[in-house]
C-alpha cells in the first residue's frame, strides 16, 4: 500500500515538473517571436524656408529673358531672328520672392539665311541678375553689367558678393570656361531655329541701306612676328526685302 502511494505521490511530481516545462517552453517562444513592427510612415520632408530652387529648364529661361532684356530682335521682318542667353551663376541669393544672382552672362542674337544661323549682335561679361521667384517660374526684372574699362575689376569687388569674387577669379582662370557659355549660346540658337550655326563666314546687315552681305574672313600671317594680315571677301550679297 505504501508503495502504491510513492509511486502515486512520483507521478505527480513528474508530470508538474512536466507542465512546468511545458509553461516555460511557451514563455520562451513567446519571448522569442519578434513583436508587431510599427506600420512604416511616410518621410515628411520640410522644404527649406527660400522654398525649392529652380530647375535646370527655369534657369535657362531665366537666361533667356536676359537676353531679351539687352538685345533686340532687329531682323524679323525679313527672316526668323530670335535670341538666346547662358550664364556661369557665382552666387545666389533670395531673400522672400526677390532673387539675385552674380553671372557671367553671354547673349547673342541670330537670324536664319540660306539654311543657316549666323549671329548678327551679342554681349557677353559679367553681370547682376535680379527677378522674381513666380509660381510660373522666375520672372526678370533686370540686367546690370558690370563697368568697362579701367573700372571693371573694382566693380567686381564692389557689387559683386565675396563669395562670387573667388568664384569669378577661379572662372577666368581658364578661358575655356568663356568659350562654353558661347558654346552653349550656340547649341540653343541650333535647336530653336533647327538649323546649324555658321561660325566661319560673317553676315553683315545695313538695315538703312535694306542690304546684307555674307563675308568669308582671309587671315594669315602670324601676330607675333608681324606677318599676321586680315581681309575679307563678301560671297553672297543682296536686299533685305528680297528676303521677305
Amino acid at each position: 500500500m505504501e508503495n502504491s502511494k510513492t509511486i502515486a505521490l512520483i507521478l505527480a511530481v513528474v508530470m508538474m515538473l512536466s507542465a512546468a516545462a511545458v509553461m516555460t517552453a511557451c514563455g520562451n517562444k513567446a519571448e522569442e517571436q519578434p513583436a508587431d513592427e510599427p506600420e512604416q510612415q511616410e518621410e515628411l520632408v520640410e522644404e527649406p524656408e527660400d522654398g525649392p530652387e529652380l530647375s535646370e529648364d527655369q534657369m535657362d529661361d531665366l537666361y533667356d529673358q536676359a537676353a531679351r532684356k539687352v538685345l533686340e530682335v532687329q531682323y524679323a521682318d525679313y527672316m526668323p531672328d530670335d535670341v538666346f542667353g547662358h550664364a556661369e551663376a557665382f552666387s545666389i541669393e533670395r531673400d522672400g520672392d526677390k532673387g539675385v544672382w552674380d553671372v557671367y552672362l553671354g547673349t547673342g542674337e541670330y537670324v536664319v539665311l540660306d539654311g543657316k544661323a549666323y549671329e548678327v549682335s551679342g554681349a557677353y561679361g559679367e553681370a547682376i541678375l535680379t527677378f522674381d521667384y513666380t509660381a510660373e517660374g522666375p520672372k526678370l526684372t533686370d540686367v546690370t553689367w558690370s563697368a568697362d574699362g579701367g573700372g571693371h575689376d573694382k566693380w567686381i569687388e564692389d557689387n559683386f558678393t565675396e563669395e562670387a569674387v573667388e568664384a569669378w577669379k577661379t572662372f577666368l582662370e581658364d578661358e575655356k570656361n568663356t568659350e562654353f557659355i558661347k558654346e552653349v549660346v550656340e547649341k540653343k540658337a541650333e535647336e530653336k531655329l533647327g538649323v546649324p550655326v555658321e561660325t566661319e563666314n560673317l553676315l553683315e546687315i545695313d538695315k538703312d541701306a535694306g542690304t546684307y552681305e555674307i563675308v568669308k574672313t582671309i587671315e594669315s600671317g602670324d601676330p607675333e612676328d608681324d606677318t599676321y594680315t586680315f581681309d575679307t571677301e563678301t560671297i553672297k550679297e543682296g536686299k533685305l526685302e528680297d528676303l521677305k
